[in-house]
């Protein structure tokens, strides 16, 4: 049975699983650094490692980098390109680039075989590749520096209208459904916010942020993402920003969502 496991990283220590989540999709990122100019050549040679279980490969021109940009300011050749593996069965994928490395899963509901599998799978997953990523720099000297973490979290909640599930949201979930004429028959209506975290009043470079938008065939899409920043802390691991960012999603996601959502989704304590 799918399980969405909301264990470790909450201020609580709160510990909950549901049986049949709203999960859609989960995408993770990891950002990083690395102490020379990364080639095509390395790169590919990680991409090798994917074909068994992404054989379906795509290539773009590179993101605008958030990391590492000085290594190709005098650089004569083209910066290493943005590659894409996935599997289309599985619906599953891993992508990378000189700065990042992300890993996409998609879920279905009800369906055993695409269900979500509970984070410590995508978690090992991405694990897995960021090491084998860190194997290949290292065979050229080249040293990779985890610098955040970052997790999408992407709902499909169809038994609710967007316009009655922002009621409930800004109410507190005292109020279930859209009392304003204004909202009756809304085109489009959704929200953003994002705050940044605080431990203890003091703030920290952590930050998580919900939207939510209808969608196309009624119903709402409610989207969780949380960062977790190296920092100045040298000693931190991708493991412990994972931890965090994971924390923070279901912080958020217990807190914008009801009693009455979590007890249709199957919450085990």
């Amino acid at each position: 049975m799918a399980t969405h496991d909301v264990s470790g990283g909450t201020e609580s220590g709160e510990s909950v699983e549901f049986s049949d989540p709203p999960i859609r999709d989960v995408t993770i990122t990891v950002g990083f650094t690395t102490s020379s100019r990364v080639s095509s050549t390395l790169f590919l040679k990680f991409g090798q490692n994917l074909l068994g279980d992404y054989p379906i490969v795509l290539e773009f021109p590179p993101e605008p980098r958030i990391y590492n940009a000085e290594h190709d300011e005098d650089s004569p050749f083209w910066p290493a390109p943005y590659l894409m593996y996935s599997n289309e069965r599985s619906g599953r994928m891993v992508s990378f680039q000189a700065d990042r490395l992300e890993v996409l899963w998609r879920f279905e509901s009800g369906n055993e075989g695409t269900a979500y599998p509970g984070f410590p799978a995508l978690r090992e997953e991405l694990l897995k590749r960021y090491q084998e990523l860190g194997a290949v720099l290292s065979e050229s000297g080249n040293e990779i520096r985890v610098m955040h973490v970052q997790l999408n979290y992407r709902n499909e909640i169809p038994q609710i209208a967007s316009a009655d599930y922002l009621t409930g949201l800004v109410s507190g979930w005292q109020i279930d459904e859209a009392v304003s004429p204004a909202l009756a028959d809304p085109v489009y209506i959704g929200i953003r916010y994002r705050r940044d975290i605080e431990v203890d009043r003091v703030p920290m470079s952590d930050d998580v942020a919900l939207e939510l938008d209808p969608l196309a065939e009624g119903g709402t899409e409610l989207t969780v993402i949380a960062r977790s920043f190296r920092g100045d802390d040298n000693e931190v691991t991708v493991e412990q920003l994972l931890a965090r960012a994971h924390g923070y999603i279901i912080e958020e996601f217990l807190k914008s969502s009801s009693d009455k959502m979590h007890e249709v989704w199957g919450r085990r304590a």
